[in-house]
This record gives C-alpha cells, sequence and structure tokens, in this order.
C-alpha cells in the first residue's frame, strides 16, 4: 500500500505555522518535542479508501502529556445521502507507532463491541503510554471521530472532495 500524504495536509499545515522557529498561536504551550510526535504519529494514519484529515487533542495533565489522535469524517454534501458522515476506514502501523516513544510502559487496544454512549461512538482504540525526550506522554488512536470533532471532509455530489 503506498502511504498518501494527503490525509495529514491540513494536520501539517498547522503544525508548520506552530512548530519549531514559527510563531505559535496565544496560549500554545506545547513544547517541540510534542508537535514533532504528533506530526509524526498523524503519518502513520492510512486511509484505506479516499482521503481523510487526521484531528488530535492534546492537554497537559497531572501524569504529563495526553494526546488523541483520530481520522475525521466526510460529510456527504447534496444527493440522498446528504448529510451523513461517513467514518473513514484506515490502519495505523503499530510497530512504527511504538518506536515513536523513547521508551514504552504500557501498550493496550481496548474494543467495546455493541457498546453504545450518546457521548461516544468509539468503539476501538489504541493507548500507547511512555516517554519521549525523559517526558511522560500517553498516546491514545481512536477507530473514530469524537462525535464534537465535526467533519474532516466534504464530499460533494459533484465528486469534488475538500476539506472543511
Amino acid at each position: 500500500m503506498s502511504h498518501s500524504h494527503l490525509p495529514i495536509r491540513h494536520l501539517i499545515k498547522k503544525l508548520e505555522t506552530t512548530g519549531r522557529g514559527q510563531p505559535r498561536e496565544p496560549g500554545d504551550v506545547r513544547p517541540d518535542w510534542l508537535v514533532s510526535l504528533i506530526s509524526n504519529v498523524a503519518a502513520l494514519f492510512e486511509p484505506l479508501v479516499g482521503v481523510s484529515r487526521v484531528g488530535y487533542d492534546c492537554q497537559m495533565t497531572d501524569a504529563g502529556w495526553h494526546v488523541l489522535l483520530y481520522l475525521g469524517n466526510t460529510e456527504i454534501v447534496g444527493g440522498p445521502e446528504d448529510g451523513k458522515l461517513d467514518p473513514p476506514a484506515f490502519t495505523v502501523d503499530l510497530v512504527e507507532l511504538v518506536n515513536q516513544l523513547d521508551h514504552v510502559d504500557e501498550l493496550s487496544w481496548n474494543v467495546f463491541p455493541g457498546w453504545t454512549n450518546d457521548e461516544s461512538s468509539d468503539h476501538s482504540l489504541v493507548s500507547l503510554s511512555g516517554q519521549v525526550d525523559s517526558q511522560a506522554v500517553s498516546l491514545q488512536l481512536r477507530g473514530s471521530a469524537p462525535p464534537d470533532a465535526g467533519p474532516a471532509m466534504r464530499l460533494f455530489s459533484d465528486g469534488r472532495c475538500e476539506a472543511t
């Protein structure tokens, strides 16, 4: 399978404007190693069909940085399925994911078959915790976008696809 850089185009653009040596948004306290980690992990998402866009959220906690990554949904615009949100099918190289950390303390795959919850439609996630540059970090790769993420892409009835 060939690796496409289209799924992470938006994330890379955002990281380029907030990365090393670049002005950051007011209040952005992410260290350079974390910005690099997010970019590297985002590059591991490979859509199985079409293109998608990686979304992420990161927060500093008492235990270190927590980073959540996922591929965003595609919203159908026009036609009989207008408004439908399609989650993308994708793969992630878990060996390369583990290699992103200097030291791994925990790696788990969590699956919740048949679980329904109004706050989350995620039924599968990979969790990884360890250290990068002697800093504690936990990563969570979701099988689907959080409900409040909104669409990452829009697919129009004429075949056009654009990032939101």
